[in-house]
């Protein structure tokens, strides 16, 4: 029987990663589409649900559980997160599986097995207590130094000091509001989790801002927004049309 699936994931390269991989694992996929934000997901699945849903917690324009509080979700869900062990504690609690990132082929073998174990069973899913679990009135824990490299040393750098990170070949840096540049021995994709999404937004592929730094930005073709930051950066800050609905309300929190 075909599997109907999507993938809601705000990093287009690690959804198509993932893609691929559930290709390779399950013949027998349909993969419908790609989505990348909260809102897109609503309005989605209003109109249509599939068998499966690949979902990442965290989003573009906000937590994933937000979906369940605008639409009745009655697909089955894999998570993809980067949260901490107290929090994926519930996902166990409820059956729900899960899978922290980066995502290995072996590990999302197991969780399809999962998926299609319990389509034998009349068992309900109860998202909303999933919700309850994960939205806890503990507040979540940023990080508030990071270690950076410059030279032969490694120094303990302050989250509120770095105005931004990018992304050059396959290194990462930060920037401080000092104009003192670093280098992050994390990923992006690793970074994001340890930062305020109130203090940090990750803009695209190669760069995540603090918003502190953004100074002001002029709407170029398609619907782009060109960034001017401060302390001035070396290159083209650029948000892509696609997040630059949610780059403006983030703005204006």
């Amino acid at each position: 029987m075909t599997i109907k699936t999507i993938i809601i994931e705000d990093e287009l390269p690690s959804a198509k990663k993932l893609q691929v991989l559930l290709q390779q694992i399950v013949p027998n996929i349909q993969p419908l589409t790609i989505l990348e934000s909260v809102s897109e997901a609503v309005s989605y699945l209003q109109s249509q649900q599939p068998d499966l849903i690949i979902l990442d917690i965290h989003l573009a324009d906000g937590n994933a559980f937000q979906i369940f509080e605008q639409v009745a979700v009655k697909s089955a869900i894999i998570f993809t997160t980067a949260y901490n062990q107290y929090a994926l504690q519930a996902f166990k609690q409820n059956s729900i599986d899960y899978l922290l990132k980066p995502i290995k082929k072996s590990e999302l073998q197991q969780s399809i097995e999962k998926y299609q174990a319990l389509q034998q069973t009349t068992k309900p899913i109860n998202y909303h207590e999933i919700l309850s679990h994960l939205l806890s009135p503990t507040p979540p824990v940023y990080q508030q130094r990071l270690l950076v490299n410059r030279g032969n040393k490694m120094l303990p750098l302050k989250i509120n000091d770095i105005a931004y990170f990018y992304a050059d070949s396959k290194l990462v840096f930060c920037t401080t509001f000092e104009q003192r540049t670093y280098l992050v021995n994390h990923t992006l994709d690793k970074t994001v989790p340890l930062l305020n999404p109130q203090q940090f937004s990750r803009i695209n592929r190669k760069c995540i801002v603090n918003i502190q730094t953004v100074v002001s930005m002029q709407t170029k073709a398609k619907g782009r927004l060109l960034l001017e930051l401060n302390p001035k950066p070396d290159f083209d800050i650029w948000v892509p049309t696609e997040k630059a609905s949610t780059f403006k309300q983030w703005l204006s929190q």
